[in-house]
């Protein structure tokens, strides 16, 4: 369970990233709760230096958090997918953010095979492609207006576009894992 301040530093984080009220604490709580979603935390003392959010998804949730229609194969009861990894800036380029990818996807692969990202496409996306890259992730395609009707669902403020609707693309990247015996 996150504490307090740790969950007031992961708002403020998201909310320089993707903007305001993309991550509500409505949802972090409801993100923390679920024993299907996991948020890794790399803090110093009591500082958050980078957080992510994985989840492994059965086949028919898939599309509510990664909006598209991916097929999954028949043999995969799950899915998994890293929506979202943050490193506070002053901390980028120090292994933190390889590090939570590693223990996101250990706690994947302990039910799915494969895991999926998306990537907001807003100028500064080159640091999380080169991250997804050097850890193996193959990219998969560009969506256009990606998160246009979840911006305008949730009504959030994009970093870039402001307030809904959200015109911002997104790179959507893959990758398999070896799916490991619990």
């Amino acid at each position: 369970m996150l504490t307090n301040s740790q969950s007031n530093q992961i708002l403020l984080l998201a909310n320089l990233a993707f903007g305001k009220s993309y991550l509500t604490r409505a949802t972090l709580n409801s993100y923390d709760k679920s024993e299907n979603i996991q948020i890794i935390v790399s803090g110093k003392n009591e500082e958050v230096l980078g957080f992510s959010v994985v989840m492994v998804l059965r086949p028919e949730e898939f599309s509510k958090y990664l909006f598209l229609n991916v097929e999954s194969s028949t043999d995969q009861e799950w899915q998994g997918y890293r929506k979202m990894t943050i490193v506070n800036q002053e901390y980028q380029g120090k292994g933190i953010g390889s590090e939570l990818i590693r223990k996101g996807e250990a706690f994947i692969q302990t039910k799915s095979k494969t895991v999926f990202s998306s990537i907001w496409c807003n100028g500064k996306e080159a640091k999380m492609t080169n991250l997804l890259d050097k850890n193996g992730y193959q990219f998969i395609e560009k969506r256009a207006n990606y998160w246009k009707s979840d911006s305008l669902e949730k009504r959030y403020n994009c970093a870039i576009c402001g307030a809904p609707p959200c015109k911002c693309a997104a790179l959507i990247y893959k990758k398999n894992l070896t799916l490991v015996e619990q």
